[in-house]
This record gives C-alpha cells, sequence and structure tokens, in this order.
C-alpha cells in the first residue's frame, strides 16, 4: 500500500516464492581401504541438481552426482560435494576418506645359489609398514616366521613367495626363485655278494648330479665282463650267464655331470661268495 504527499492512496499485491534448500548427504560405499583406493560416491540423498565436487586430492569434477574416483596415495581426505538444484539452491556436504599404506614386501636369502648337499636356506624379511608376514617356500610349505631358516628335500628351482600384511590388513608380496644344484658325487663299493639273499646282490654305483653315467668291469686278465650305461643297471656277478668265480675285478667308470663336468675313475671290487 503506498500513500502520496496528498493522501492519495493504492495497493498492490504481489506472490514471493521461497524455495526449499536442497538436502544432500555423502555416503560412499567404500570409504576407506588399502590404497589404490577406488570410491563409488553412489550416495547422496534425494534432491537432484548438478553436483560439483572436490576429491580432496586436488581432483575436481562436475555433473556427474554418481561419480568413481580413485585415490592412487595413502592418507585421510576430505571429500566436497556441492549441489544446485533447478531452482538455483545450494547445499553442500563432506565426508572423509580414509586410505591405508600399502606395505612393500621385500626379502634376501643366504647362499644362494647352492647344492643339496648344502640346502638349508636362510630368509631375511625386508618389508616396510609390515605386522605381519606369510612366506610360501615353493614345495607347498608354509611360515609366519619373521626370518625363517628353512631346508630344501630335493633340487630344482623353487618358487619363493612372502606376502607382507599391514596393521590395516593392506598386502603386498614379492616372489624369489631359489635354486637348489644336484651336487655332482659317485660312491662305488669295493665289495658286494651276488647269492641272491637280497641284499648287496649287484654291484651298483651311487651318484647325484648325473647325467651320462658309463661302467665296465673286467678280470684280472682284462677281459670285459660286464658294461653298463644306466647307473641303476649293476652287475649280478655273472658272464654269458653263469656266476664268475670269486675274485678280484676291475671296474672303470665314466661320468659327465648336469654341469657338463667329465670325470674316469677305476678301481677294484672284491666279489664274495
Amino acid at each position: 500500500t503506498g500513500t502520496d504527499a496528498n493522501s492519495c492512496t493504492n495497493t498492490a499485491v504481489g506472490t514471493v516464492t521461497v524455495n526449499p534448500i536442497p538436502s544432500v548427504s555423502v555416503s560412499p560405499q567404500n570409504a576407506s581401504g588399502c590404497a589404490p583406493l577406488c570410491v563409488n560416491f553412489g550416495n547422496i540423498g534425494t534432491s537432484t541438481g548438478n553436483c560439483s565436487w572436490n576429491f580432496g586430492d586436488h581432483s575436481t569434477a562436475t555433473g556427474n552426482c554418481n561419480p568413481n574416483h580413485c585415490y592412487t596415495s595413502q592418507g585421510n581426505y576430505i571429500a566436497h560435494l556441492t549441489l544446485t538444484d533447478a531452482n538455483g539452491c545450494v547445499d553442500s556436504a563432506n565426508t572423509t576418506i580414509s586410505v591405508y599404506p600399502v606395505p612393500q614386501a621385500n626379502f634376501s636369502n643366504s647362499p644362494q645359489p647352492t647344492t643339496i648337499l648344502n640346502p638349508t636356506i636362510e630368509f631375511f624379511n625386508q618389508s616396510t609398514n609390515a605386522v605381519n608376514s606369510t612366506w610360501h617356500f615353493g614345495d607347498n610349505t608354509t611360515s609366519t616366521i619373521l626370518n625363517p631358516i628353512y631346508t630344501y628335500q630335493d633340487t630344482g628351482n623353487f618358487y619363493v613367495n612372502l606376502v607382507a600384511i599391514s596393521e590395516y590388513g593392506c598386502k603386498d608380496s614379492i616372489e624369489m626363485i631359489i635354486r637348489i644344484d644336484p651336487e655332482f658325487t659317485i660312491f662305488v663299493p669295493n665289495a658286494f655278494t651276488p647269492n641272491a639273499d637280497g641284499t648287496n646282490d649287484f654291484f651298483l654305483a651311487k651318484g647325484e648330479g648325473i647325467s651320462e653315467f658309463k661302467m665296465y668291469v673286467f678280470d684280472r686278465w682284462g677281459n670285459q665282463l660286464f658294461s653298463s650305461y644306466n647307473i641303476d643297471e649293476g652287475w649280478d656277478g655273472s658272464f654269458s650267464g653263469k656266476a664268475v668265480q670269486q675274485d678280484v675285478y676291475v671296474w672303470r667308470i665314466e661320468v659327465v655331470s648336469v654341469k657338463g663336468q667329465k670325470k674316469q675313475m677305476s678301481n677294484v671290487v672284491s666279489l664274495i661268495r
């Protein structure tokens, strides 16, 4: 209502519209976890409009109200959402994202390489930011000891895996190869008793790390009585199907190791009946 200097009045009526402020909240599906952590910001309440995000790690986004953002480094981040509705009204909300550090798994070992004659390996855990560790020695054996000492029972390459676990349950792993080589050794007995009693009936050589094998047996006059190209095939004390007499016989063995080393050796064996 307006009144002028002459006391004349007039009245006008108008409508004022007061729009509600939008109501938003930020409730991500996963607000904490190990780095890298990808967060789905998919729950902002019931309001709609244009969204503007500041993820707290110098990254921003606009338009999408349900973004997915990945944090690559550990730390606590404040994610901030500003929503502007169709009427230009604004509301905002914050949430904290906690990204936990990932441990760094590492270890050393000694001796390497080694042979089956010295197959005990010392492992030294050099992981950082870890409170627990699990060892997998590559032969279906595991350990949770910090710095284990382990003895291998066979030759070969063993893939040793160390899993380091942080106080938040974050994990990291590393794998290294442990090599246990066969040892080039050979043992030849000096007597055998081919009497069919099941004990010591064959003249056999035993060895480790052998790739090629030849054995010859001679009598005292130099006549060859037996030959073998298989280390598991021994002489039964016969020649041409007939048992030879009790005596001392000469043998010669030629071997090549798995590493290409060659060796020749000869001596005598006593055949006892």
